[in-house]
């Protein structure tokens, strides 16, 4: 009510010096129409005072129109099209000839009232934003005042915060907001920053917010008017995207509080839960007034100064309420100007036709003013004020503010040249301990690999074991001819600490660091590697994969399969030999070792075929994000990635490995079982086997259970199954070797040693555990067999030889009793 009264004074006042001056001067008043907004909100208040002072400017000005006085009459549209089409057609059909129209000035209420008036031939000044507007086909007379918010500044923005993710919604049924997100998607693209959801909202928000929040959006434009951005902030509060995580970026022209006067009538939500909702949110829009007064030009030299203390009220007050009133003070004189400029192009040309003579059927005089105001260039209360061809304000710079506390803070300013965001206010968040809020949570890409210190310690146990192996290789073979060796098969033994040292060399190539691989090579590696869930490393700190396989399932089947195939002997022997009462034949070391080396054969056999047969390509694998605890509020999770190969039917291949090993295993097991009761000292392995077998499966059960539940920790991983290889395959050397160490070292290896036998083998007498012992067994037991059978023969015959002197006793006897 207060502002129209004083309109309303303002009007009488103003129209009085008119009608005074008009009679001193006698000049011919042009008549400028406006259509303004004036009640609708307090940026908007201003705009009719502020335009009626600058027409007193111009009137007071003789360097320009000097025959002319220009008049205003105006009304008030409220941003209604009905009432924006019905005082345009009142200004036409019943109030004096216009020249000009300011207004309407938003998009809303030009896209439809200026189709119509550009019959009337009538130059149309506005700050609708609307792109569609500068189509000259069906707007041929429209100016566009107000400068489009340019995406340089919202990327400007972005960049000064350091935010690489941002979501973008715009009006769906607009084509001015699309273009506009259009265009800040790609300014934003083409300074890297990443785009995670442009989201063209309707009616409904709530779809397209659910959709922000899985996307877990932090960073969120919103490029739509007013009644849209407060049905999304609404649905924002309803879903949870508010707080001190969220930053919404909006058009800065909002009026005042515009969240609370549209909240009953559009929303669900009260005023207080948008409180919550827009607190902290970031405005843009173009810098209202210019803050250095001594650039103003109007290309009047007498106006600048003149009028000097109207101009720094005018920049004070709009610093404070960020009113348009700037615009409507530059529109009059960008009319004025053009009009100016048309009336001496008009003189020049030879004409008679003058401003006064205009009509709204003169085509000619509107395409002249429009076209001399599309020229205007001049520094004015919103900056230089230019048009290019489509009649559109050039860039200006731009205004950024923050919403702290309720009240819109003036924070940063965007100037266009150069291209700088200059802050005066600090920002104000409402997080502790960090500022500003990040734009999502940060994954930082961690290349699987272990510590120096680690590896290198894995590496020098890994040596002493290899060295422990040879020293043992190296006694079995000195001392092989040896009574104590010589019975434990020293050649095949031999095989044992061979496969032991494959199986150490294996971790030599677990965990190389994949950052010393490039790709091409990589990609040459993944046609010779492989995986397999039996080996006791870490499946994701492998390069080459297929060598640690072959390591391990060959040195596997080296060891194990000799130290079998060696007690197998022995159970035939001490067994099969025994029930038949001979020995078999074909067990010389050299089958038992072709039979060692078959296993191992077989292994290479499955790895060739999978290499052939399975070609195998680069995966990424990535393990779940890790939060660094150093500084949480960041949110920066740490996410391993490995780069290694897999196969199509790598599974197929790998179970073929296992299950062969457990078959290996199983008949080992076996074995132990039948030579348990074997005496003989350097034969009877069947305690240690049984441990061997035991420490490597409960060494492999845990391993599995290790990679399952603790594979995020690569380092622990790595360093645990690094450990069990080194464990496992030294009890299975120590088991082997040192009890036939100390049996040599504790027995007299110069004289024959006998040992007796449990199994009443006494008669077997001495013998040796090789082929010539073996060879010397078999020649006396067949003279035995000879000899016993040449003791039947005689006893038969003694036994026939008996019955036939019994059988004369008894006729004898029988001859004698008859005599008697």
């Amino acid at each position: 009510m207060d502002i129209t009264c004083r309109l309303l004074f303002v009007t009488v006042f103003a129209n009085l010096l008119v009608v005074v001056r008009l009679y001193e001067v006698e000049k011919v008043p042009l008549y400028i129409g406006g259509l303004f907004p004036s009640d609708i909100h307090e940026r908007y208040g201003g705009l009719i005072s502020t335009a009626i002072e600058a027409i007193e400017h111009v009137n007071n000005c003789s360097e320009i129109l000097a025959e002319y006085e220009l008049v205003l009459v105006w009304r008030n549209t409220k941003v209604d099209i009905g009432l924006g089409l019905y005082y345009a057609y009142e200004y036409i059909y019943h109030g004096p000839q216009m020249i000009a129209l300011i207004g309407p000035l938003s998009s809303y209420e030009s896209i439809s009232v200026n189709p119509a008036i550009k019959y009337y031939h009538l130059v149309q000044l506005n700050t609708g934003l609307a792109r569609i507007l500068g189509d000259e086909q069906q707007y041929p007379y429209t100016v566009q005042m107000y400068p489009e918010v340019d995406s340089v500044a919202r990327v400007a923005l972005i960049k000064h915060f350091n935010w690489k993710r941002v979501s973008v919604l715009y009006r769906a049924d607009d084509d001015y907001w699309e273009s506009l997100a259009r265009d800040t998607v790609v300014g934003l693209e083409q300074e890297g920053v990443s785009i995670i959801s442009v989201e063209a909202v309707g009616e409904n928000a709530d779809v397209n917010i659910l959709n922000l929040k899985n996307h877990d959006a932090r960073i969120l434009f919103i490029l739509g008017y007013s009644d849209q951005a407060v049905k999304f902030l609404c649905s924002a509060y309803k879903h949870g995207l508010y707080g001190d995580k969220y930053v919404w970026i909006m058009p800065g022209w909002y009026y005042p509080n515009w969240w609370k006067s549209l909240a009953e009538d559009l929303t669900d939500c009260t005023p207080e839960q948008l409180d919550l909702a827009v607190e902290g949110h970031l405005g843009i829009e173009v810098y209202p007034v210019t803050t250095d007064l001594e650039k103003l030009d109007f290309t009047v030299q007498s106006v600048t100064h003149d009028f000097k203390t109207y101009f720094e009220v005018l920049r004070d007050r709009v610093l404070v309420d960020f009113s348009w009133d700037p615009f409507a003070y530059d529109m009059v004189w960008i009319i004025a100007l053009a009009l100016h400029a048309t009336e001496d192009r008009l003189n020049s040309s030879g004409s008679t036709k003058r401003l006064k003579d205009f009509t709204y059927n003169d085509k000619e005089i509107a395409d002249m003013i429009y076209q001399e105001t599309k020229k205007v260039n001049f520094y004015g209360m919103t900056f230089n004020v230019e048009f290019d061809d489509v009649a559109l304000r050039r860039r200006t710079p731009h205004l950024i503010q923050q919403l702290q506390n309720g009240k819109e803070i003036e924070t940063c300013r965007y100037n266009v040249n150069p291209d700088s965001l200059e802050c005066f206010v600090p920002f104000t968040w409402d997080i502790e301990g960090r500022s500003p809020p990040i734009d999502g949570a940060t994954e930082v890409i961690v290349v699987v690999s272990v510590s120096p210190e680690i590896r290198y310690s894995i590496y020098g146990l890994t040596v002493f074991g290899i060295l422990l192996s040879l020293f043992f290789l190296f006694v079995n073979l000195k001392y092989r001819h040896t009574k104590v060796l010589k019975m434990t098969s020293p050649i095949l033994t031999s095989l044992i600490p061979i496969g032991c040292i494959l199986v150490y060399s294996s971790i030599f190539v677990a965990d190389l660091d994949p950052t010393l691989i490039s790709e091409e090579l990589m990609g040459h590696l993944c046609k010779v590697q492989y995986n397999s869930t039996f080996n006791l490393v870490s499946s994701y700190s492998v390069i080459f994969m297929y060598v640690q396989i072959g390591l391990l399932t060959i040195g596997i089947s080296l060891s194990f399969g000799a130290l079998f195939m060696k007690t197998y002997r022995v159970h035939i022997i001490f067994n099969v030999a025994m029930k038949s009462f001979r020995t078999k034949k074909g067990l010389q070391d050299i089958k038992l070792i072709s039979a060692t080396i078959l296993f191992a054969l077989f292994d290479a056999i499955v790895l060739t075929l999978w290499m052939t047969l399975d070609p195998s390509y680069i995966i990424t694998v990535k393990f779940d994000p890790v939060l660094d605890m150093t500084e949480p509020e960041k949110e920066i999770y740490n996410v391993a990635v490995l780069k290694t190969c897999s196969s199509k039917d790598e599974l197929y291949y790998a179970v073929v490995l296992v299950t062969v090993k457990v078959v290996l295993l199983l008949f080992g097991v076996f074995l132990a079982w039948k030579t348990r009761r074997v005496e003989v000292p350097g034969m009877n392995e069947s305690r240690y086997i049984a441990l061997s077998i035991y420490i490597v499966a409960i060494t492999c059960l845990v391993s599995a259970a290790v990679v399952f539940f603790m594979k995020q920790n690569v380092v622990f991983t790595y360093t645990f199954l690094g450990s069990a290889i080194l464990v496992s395959n030294t009890s299975v050397l120590c088991l082997m070797f040192v009890p036939k160490i100390k049996l040599l070292y504790l027995t007299d290896n110069t004289k024959s040693q006998r040992s007796g036998m449990s199994m009443k083998l006494s008669a077997f007498g001495k013998f040796g555990q090789n082929d010539d012992d073996i060879t010397k067994l078999k020649s006396q037991l067949n003279k035995k067999y000879e000899q016993l059978s040449q003791l039947r023969q005689i006893l038969r015959e003694y036994a026939s030889c008996d019955t036939h002197a019994r059988s004369l006793k008894r006729e004898l006897k029988s001859d004698q009793g008859h005599k008697a």
